[in-house]
């Protein structure tokens, strides 16, 4: 019986080919293709042997006893050495297979006794079993022998974590803004590296640490990226994570390669590397191996290498790794001209993003107090986001109605309304205008805001004083997980606050609650986030500042902070006990002081009110121009006031209701009302409300 090999043997040379081709592209790596494949080849060539010998598809399978009972219909018969007997039957194409005893004598004489053609092969100088089981036992050894040999420990694998960058990776300090102080010590190194013989004829020795320390996203890593490209060396970069998942042999490994040539090898989030050694059982050996690893490594003289770490967490690095760092650059969130320095150079980079002349870099870095670079970074992404969405928006449009009209090339570029939108987007969370509320909610919420409008108003502080350029905005669109907010922004860096500072912040955190009570004679629980901030604003105030009181100087300051400052139970009871007595003091002051303000100025309390219900947003000037507006009626009516009464609430005559909406209407005639979604009987419809005349 003749069995057609042609398409296997193809298909065997066809994976050969495929062996050599990825041995001739791969060069030295050619060998664990070929060992592999040939493993593979031997191991699946014995498996296919031994079941296609036993299970062929196009040969009936026979019993011993079937056999000799269809022994008459048998054409002819082949008994293998192997005791398998094939052959065909008469008048038949079809074919058979069947295992018998090979030592049975008499098998062959049945055969011929009923005029079957028997063939007997002869016993070859290898067995077959021999040959199946040689292939599954070589196959076997040489797969296990290839993963011991290309399976590398952990240290060895770590060209996956140590990242050689490229050139076009590589940065100039022209790239850092916002920083001077750390490219002047960066640019120090620099030089050093370049010319050390200068230094050390003078008796100096080249730094070999370097700690970037700083909150995240203010430039460690482009920095580091920036000294490699201006040094013209190779930058090696390295995970933290990555070096304290090695063990002492990978650490020395990764210095081993760096010594090879002069360099800069970098160390990101480097407290994970080199966490602080406790006596006690609370940290891991292997942790403890890595810092002892590192340290020792650090020790020793590297002659070319430049150790650069990053953290913004030192307080959990080693002090004796700390010791190991020659320099400590630090790095801190930009001031005014950083943020506008760093706005123009994401803005230069980006070739493809056209930026209108109207936009105004001071006033964005003005509006993005205590962001970082990267946080620049976004929201300059962001605000070409924004611009690609708006144009896109009008282009649809204009192919929906049909028209000819095109989009021109100052409505294609990026203005500053696109900045504002990123920066709301990422000061406050993305709009959420699928949430609906009753009609009485959307009120409650337009005099919340209206008191904290009232509040930033009316507080004296340089800082917290609201104008139309401190004042941002104030609207009742939700973003993020605020159902409405008012936004006041610095229009200054400051580092040193006076007291009245956190006592304006306590007045106006508690300024939308005094609305609530002064114009509904309750109050809700939208009042939930202030009352938690304005807490918090008095906990700092009184266990780390010192100013236990509301309108007067501590004559003995004492800090009751000592540990977790969000743990109030570590400290003793007396101190808690004292602190939380002048905490609920001073939220008790300031809580006085707002539903002061909000009574003194009901007035403008119902104006704003009115204009965030039916504009929905206003912005600086909007408040501005509506607080100018009833400025007369304020002072016709300011006999109208009664003394407070939480139990009721206080309301004005219709008539001077009356002239606040058309005071209102006057303020914002250049504003078109807006659609608002609302609640009635359970069924949400859209009122659309004509524009102001």
């Amino acid at each position: 019986m003749t069995r057609d090999t042609g398409p296997k043997h193809d298909r065997v040379l066809t994976t050969l080919a495929h062996v050599k081709l990825a041995a001739r592209e791969h060069g030295p790596r050619a060998g664990r293709y070929l060992s592999g494949a040939l493993a593979l080849m031997l191991f699946g060539g014995g498996a296919w042997w031994t079941h296609n010998r036993i299970n062929s598809s196009d040969a009936t399978p026979l019993t011993y006893s079937k056999l000799l009972e269809q022994a008459e219909t048998i054409d002819n018969a082949t008994i293998h050495p192997d005791g398998v007997v094939t052959g065909g039957f008469r008048n038949s194409n079809k074919t058979f297979i069947t295992s018998v005893n090979k030592n049975d004598p008499t098998l062959s004489a049945k055969l011929h006794a009923a005029g079957v053609k028997v063939t007997v092969k002869p016993e070859p100088l290898f067995n077959n079993d021999f040959i199946r089981a040689l292939m599954l036992l070589g196959g076997a050894v040489l797969g296990l022998g290839f993963l011991l040999r290309y399976r590398k420990p952990k240290w060895a694998r770590i060209d996956r974590g140590m990242r050689l960058m490229k050139d076009q990776d590589k940065a100039r300090f022209s790239d850092l803004g916002g920083a001077d102080e750390a490219v002047r010590d960066a640019r120090e190194i620099i030089n050093i590296v370049k010319d050390p013989e200068c230094y050390r004829r003078m008796g100096g020795d080249v730094p070999q640490g370097v700690l970037f320390i700083g909150p995240p996203g203010t430039g460690k890593t482009l920095c580091a990226r920036a000294m490699a490209g201006e040094a013209g060396v190779p930058f090696f970069h390295l995970s933290g994570a990555v070096v304290a998942s090695l063990e002492a042999e990978g650490i020395q490994e990764i210095w081993k390669n760096a010594r090879k040539q002069r360099c800069i090898l970098f160390i990101d989030e480097f407290e994970a590397a080199a966490r602080a050694r406790q006596s006690a059982s609370g940290m891991s050996s292997s942790r403890e191996d890595c810092t002892n690893q590192l340290l020792h490594e650090m020790s020793q003289t590297n002659e070319g290498i430049i150790l650069v770490a990053a953290t913004n967490r030192p307080d959990l690095i080693d002090p004796a790794m700390l010791r190991r760092f020659d320099r400590k650059v630090l790095f801190a969130n930009p001031n005014i001209k950083g943020r506008m320095e760093i706005l123009g150079i994401h803005i230069k980079k980006r070739e493809d993003m056209l930026v209108s002349g109207r936009v105004n870099l001071q006033t964005i870095a003005q509006g993005t107090p205590g962001f970082s670079g990267a946080d620049l970074k976004n929201l300059v992404n962001e605000a070409a986001l924004a611009a690609a969405k708006r144009i896109r928006a009008a282009e649809e449009s204009i192919k929906k109605r049909r028209r000819k009209k095109e989009i021109g090339r100052e409505e294609r570029k990026t203005c500053m309304a696109d900045f504002v939108d990123a920066q709301e987007k990422i000061m406050l969370g993305g709009r959420r205008t699928s949430v609906v509320t009753t009609p009485t909610e959307s009120l409650k919420r337009a005099y919340h805001e209206a008191g904290h409008i009232l509040t930033a108003l009316y507080t004296q502080d340089d800082d917290t004083q609201g104008d139309d350029r401190r004042l941002h905005k104030s609207t009742l669109v939700p973003y993020g997980d605020a159902l409405g907010l008012t936004l006041s922004l610095a229009i200054e860096d400051r580092r040193i606050f006076p007291r009245s500072y956190y006592t304006a912040l306590l007045v106006q955190a508690y300024g939308g609650r005094a609305a609530e009570i002064i114009k509904f004679g309750e109050s809700s629980s939208g009042a939930l986030r202030d009352i938690q901030q304005g807490t918090g604003f008095a906990y700092q105030m009184v266990t780390q500042l010192g100013m236990k009181y509301f309108d007067k100087e501590d004559e003995s300051p004492v800090c009751l902070d000592y540990g977790d400052t969000t743990n109030p139970a570590s400290w003793t009871s007396s101190m808690s006990g004292a602190a939380y007595e002048y905490v609920v003091s001073l939220v008790r002051a300031a809580q006085k002081k707002s539903m002061q303000i909000v009574q003194e100025h009901l007035v403008e309390l119902e104006a704003l009110a009115k204009a965030l219900m039916d504009y929905e947003t206003l912005s600086g000037k909007d408040i501005m121009a509506v607080r100018h507006a009833v400025k007369d009626i304020a002072k016709k009516v300011a006999g109208e006031a009664r003394p407070l009464d939480i139990k009721r609430s206080i309301t004005l005559s219709k008539e001077t209701m009356g002239a606040i909406d058309e005071a209102v209407k006057k303020a914002m005639k250049r504003r078109p009302r807006v659609r608002r979604m609302r609640v009635a009987n359970d069924i949400t419809t859209a009122i659309a409300t004509p524009a102001a005349a």
